[in-house]
């Protein structure tokens, strides 16, 4: 989730997506947003995702509901903001609404769900000790920026940014993948070049 659901959500989708692979048709991932509804990416985040072999061309966005907080069963903004707006809107949401940030270091120190573990006892784990506090303000600790109106470089760098956090929730969520990596050594040579 981002605040468009045009840049941010969209591209850390994509990007999970690929890393999963066809692993589950149980298994979903969604971009959504807290203001627009049909609105494409910008030309210069697809052309950064096309980089990656990700089309994100044909990509709308789409806003949140209460209907789609209610079925989804982890919920990760992109800043503190979207921790609060969701929690706003669902007060029981709490519980499965992470920054993407705050998300993958806790998850990280809990390690990936047990075996026949229910999501929503796992994500308590993962959440135990939280207050509702911590996401007051903001914090570049919990925030992925948002490249939109920034030059190339910019997205790059989120981009790069949510390849490396979007690539550990397969592993957080103890979830096999069939997966070679997004970005290879000759974009990045190309990007630094």
């Amino acid at each position: 989730m981002c605040t468009a659901g045009r840049c941010r959500s969209p591209i850390a989708a994509a990007l999970l997506e690929k890393r999963l692979g066809p692993v589950d048709a149980a298994l979903s991932i969604a971009s959504v947003g807290l203001k627009f509804t049909g609105e494409p990416t910008p030309e210069i985040g697809v052309s950064v995702m096309a980089e990656h072999g990700i089309d994100l061309a044909p990509h709308r966005s789409v806003s949140v509901t209460s209907e789609i907080v209610a079925e989804a069963d982890l919920i990760l903004g992109m800043t503190r903001e979207h921790v609060r707006d969701v929690v706003g809107i669902s007060p029981a949401a709490w519980p499965k609404t992470f920054t993407l940030k705050d998300f993958v270091r806790r998850a990280d120190k809990v390690g990936p769900p047990r075996r026949h573990q229910r999501l929503a006892d796992w994500l308590a784990s993962v959440g135990e000790g939280r207050d509702p506090r911590e996401v007051l303000g903001s914090d570049p600790d919990d925030e992925v920026p948002d490249p939109y109106g920034q030059r190339t470089k910019a997205w790059e760098r989120v981009v790069d940014e949510l390849d490396d956090l979007v690539s550990k929730i397969p592993r957080l969520l103890g979830v096999t993948t069939r997966f070679a990596p997004s970005t290879d050594s000759a974009t990045r040579s190309r990007r630094s070049g």
